[in-house]
């Protein structure tokens, strides 16, 4: 996940993968973990979290994570900020370009104020596309917090004018200084988890999901990490959410597959957690309050290595301890008959 940060943040790549695993096997704390990875860098990313891409409203539609992103996760006064930013950077891109043109061209433009924005919509033009559902004017008016064009974004019918606006909205958030240096944000996430959720739709509002998703990732062409979470195996990506999501991938699905633990990983991963959560200046064995058989019998009881099964697992033995009042002190500790008893 490091290396899917660097691309974005350090490269200005744009990315996209998607992390498969069975339930529990931890897709979503891998969401999550990258989303704390971007945090770790000099450079100020955006990122935006989707629990599920279906659940944004009553009819699972592409247009309410539009309208999620947009209003909730984003809100407008960010928006306002990201265009006000972005609007000083293009107008500094025109005055440096009227500064290379010769002197009475130079001088003709500065005199008339429609020339001076004719460039600067250009400008803006060649930053978020021709295409764009956004103008110039509308991007102005977004500047100066104009509720009436924000209202009128929220309600754009289409799903693909959605994606374009949100890729625009994108463009101008990641879009870099005249000495290359980020303007608002470096790079911009997008994590989206239960996407299998999708596979579930109907004909239309599935395909609405899809386009949708496909145009935004198409839009954008730099400085955009997405990683989604699909319970499922990266064979069944395909399956789930067609070839247009599944040729789109930067990254191979084998490198995003979890699997459950084997044993010994399983220990290890216990043990791991166990001396995070335990105060440093604590006086007892790494297992505690568990001793080595114990640990491992739960591991070998619970019927899936999948991290959040083991938990669960080491959890209601714990629980069942306390309720019994068996660890007074820091020399009592679970051991492998206790769990054989409660389990």
């Amino acid at each position: 996940m490091k290396y899917f940060c660097d691309n974005v943040i350090l490269d200005n790549l744009s990315e996209f993968g998607i992390c498969t695993g069975g339930h529990g096997s931890g897709k979503t704390h891998t969401l999550f973990h990258t989303k704390y990875l971007t945090e770790t860098y000099n450079i100020p990313s955006k990122s935006v979290y989707i629990e599920n891409p279906c659940g944004l409203g009553g009819k699972g539609q592409f247009k309410e994570v539009y309208k999620y992103i947009l209003s909730t996760s984003l809100g407008w006064e960010e928006i306002t900020k990201i265009c006000l930013c972005s609007k000083e950077i293009i107008f500094k891109i025109a005055s440096e370009k009227i500064e290379k043109l010769p002197p009475e061209k130079r001088q003709e433009i500065n005199r008339d104020d429609t020339k001076k924005d004719e460039l600067r919509e250009n400008i803006f033009k060649e930053i978020v596309g021709e295409t764009s559902p956004v103008s110039f004017r509308n991007f102005l008016d977004l500047t100066n917090g104009n509720i009436e064009i924000q209202q009128e974004l929220e309600k754009k019918p289409s799903h693909i004018i959605c994606a374009k606006v949100l890729a625009t909205i994108i463009k101008l958030a990641t879009l870099r200084k005249i000495d290359g240096t980020p303007g608002r944000y470096g790079a911009f996430f997008i994590f989206v988890d239960q996407t299998e959720d999708i596979a579930k739709l109907g004909a239309t509002i599935y395909l609405e999901q899809i386009v949708g998703w496909r145009t935004l990732i198409d839009e954008v062409e730099k400085s955009l990490g997405m990683l989604w979470a699909l319970d499922g195996s990266a064979e069944d990506i395909y399956g789930l959410l067609s070839d247009a999501i599944q040729r789109r991938q930067t990254i191979i699905p084998e490198k995003l597959r979890l699997l459950e633990f084997e044993e010994n990983e399983a220990y290890s991963f216990i043990i791991d957690l166990l001396n995070y959560f335990r105060e440093n200046n604590a006086k007892v064995n790494e297992t505690y309050p568990f001793d080595k058989e114990a640990i491992r019998e739960i591991i070998i009881q619970s019927p899936s290595k999948a991290p959040s099964h083991l938990l669960t697992n080491f959890r209601a033995v714990f629980t069942k301890v306390a309720r019994r009042d068996l660890i007074k002190s820091t020399k009592d500790i679970i051991t492998k008959d206790i769990v054989l008893q409660l389990l």
